[in-house]
């Protein structure tokens, strides 16, 4: 078998915005299981019994090996950045924020759930992982919607003719193009 290669996948799976939205969710679910992996062990190494310190300390921690995992996911897989394949101190700062934010929201509504859950009587790590399901859940989307907008948004003069090979029969753009390099042809009426 061969060696995985994750920009020779990237580039074969390039299919608009199912493909992204499909990159996405399976970096999602690595991301989870990341997260959910460490979040065990931590708990694990941290005491027998799960309680509400425990708990968000172990949640903190696991955010914090995930959110490296995920950066370097959706930097180089999710949204196709292969381009530029180095990271600057403003795109990481962005995702760090976006990350920390859905991290606050993530620790909120699992925290909240996992008190509610004790309310009615359910503990344990059983209970734990159910309010972490619930928190993931609901970061999902503002993650996504974060790191598409505002992280990995590369401006339209980024990119090439290349990268849009609808662009390349379009008679008018090369009409347009044509022409702003000598500026003694009149512009071409479209």
């Amino acid at each position: 078998m061969g060696v995985f290669n994750m920009k020779k996948i990237t580039e074969k799976h390039r299919t608009g915005k199912l493909g992204e939205y499909a990159r996405f969710g399976a970096a999602g679910l690595i991301n989870t299981g990341v997260d959910f992996l460490s979040f065990n062990l931590i708990m694990l190494a941290l005491s027998s019994q799960v309680r509400p310190i425990t708990f968000t300390i172990a949640k903190g921690a696991a955010f914090c090996v995930a959110v490296t995992n995920s950066y370097y996911l959706n930097k180089h897989w999710v949204f196709g950045d292969a381009g530029r394949e180095k990271a600057n101190l403003y795109e990481s700062g962005r995702f760090l924020a976006v990350s920390i934010a859905g991290f606050l929201f993530n620790l909120g509504i699992s925290s909240l759930a996992f008190a509610i859950f004790g309310k009615f009587g359910f503990a344990g790590k059983i209970a734990a992982n159910a309010a972490a399901v619930i928190g993931t859940g609901f970061t999902l989307v503002s993650n996504y919607l974060g790191y598409k907008l505002f992280v990995f948004n590369r401006p339209t003069h980024e990119y090439t003719r290349k990268e849009h090979a609808s662009l390349r029969s379009d008679t008018r753009l090369q009409r347009i193009e044509a022409h702003q390099g000598d500026s003694r042809k009149p512009h071409a009426v479209l």
